[in-house]
């Protein structure tokens, strides 16, 4: 059994709970984490994506003054969730530490309906007034693609004429606003 739920947004905390067969986890995370975003850019990374942009496998979530440190791995379509939770950011105290296996695609579906459930609740603009800060969309339609049979959303190379000599990758905006609109319509 998995789902993903996410029950409030609201004053910069977002708060939900991810289930995994017999697995609760419960969450209720600070805008310091920029939680989702986070979230996002590690399961795209740990699938192949996001390569040239660091290491977003682990990161921290805060619960103020608690921290939760999250480390992401997958092997073949298994995806390993370690949570580890700790009293502050000095780590000394170890309060908790959860590990979660399941299959890649199921969790990723899962946390593509938690939010898009949370979307047509609150809205683009009212996540970004809720949590000051943009929805990461980029990263929910890439999720969104790599889980269909044909993988769309690519990015094409910008010719040095183009960049003024600097370069440069784009999307196509007629294939994201495809998928946004299939994540819509899928729910």
């Amino acid at each position: 059994y998995m789902k993903i739920e996410f029950y409030t947004l609201d004053a910069g905390w977002i708060d939900g709970q991810m289930r995994v067969n017999d697995i609760h986890y419960y969450f209720n995370y600070s805008w310091i984490s920029h939680f989702l975003d986070d979230l996002l850019k590690g399961l795209l990374y740990i699938d192949g994506h996001l390569l040239d942009n660091g290491h977003f496998d682990t990161f921290t979530a805060y619960i103020e003054p608690a921290i939760d440190d999250w480390k992401l791995t997958k092997k073949g379509n298994c995806l390993q969730i370690e949570i580890q939770s700790f009293e502050d950011e000095s780590r000394k105290e170890l309060i908790e530490q959860v590990v979660v296996e399941c299959n890649y695609y199921v969790f990723v579906q899962s946390l593509i309906d938690g939010l898009v459930s949370l979307l047509k609740r609150i809205g683009l603009y009212g996540y970004y007034v809720e949590w000051n800060e943009e929805f990461p969309l980029s990263l929910l339609l890439k999720l969104y693609d790599i889980i269909q049979p044909n993988e769309r959303l690519n990015l094409q190379t910008l010719s040095l004429e183009e960049t003024q000599g600097r370069g440069g990758s784009a999307s196509d905006l007629s294939i994201e606003l495809n998928l946004l609109k299939d994540i819509i319509n899928d729910e």
